[in-house]
């Protein structure tokens, strides 16, 4: 998972967002966008290229962790080849 500031010193979270998304090896990694911005066209664009979620700063900590919670969901078959429960929480890692 990989929680991505959308405004950076050195570049643009989107310019990252779609990198990582555009990458074979790195499209199916969760990725948390993190903002100031509140505008509903950045939330927008940042689900069009491919974000698993947007939150508003300043983050409160319980839903962080919640949306870290929806975003790392084990693939089925890796599920069934270790005998891992589905629902499996960020407790249990």
């Amino acid at each position: 998972m990989i929680l991505l500031d959308l405004k950076m010193p050195n570049g643009q979270g989107n310019y990252i967002l779609g990198k990582l998304k555009d990458n074979a090896r790195t499209k199916h990694i969760p990725v948390i966008v993190l903002t100031m911005e509140t505008l509903a066209g950045v939330r927008r664009q940042m689900f069009s290229i491919g974000a698993d979620a947007y939150m508003s700063k300043p983050i409160r900590w319980p839903e962080l962790f919640t949306e870290m919670g929806r975003c790392v969901r084990l693939p089925k078959q890796l599920l069934l080849d270790y005998h891992i429960p589905e629902q499996l929480t960020l407790s249990e890692l």
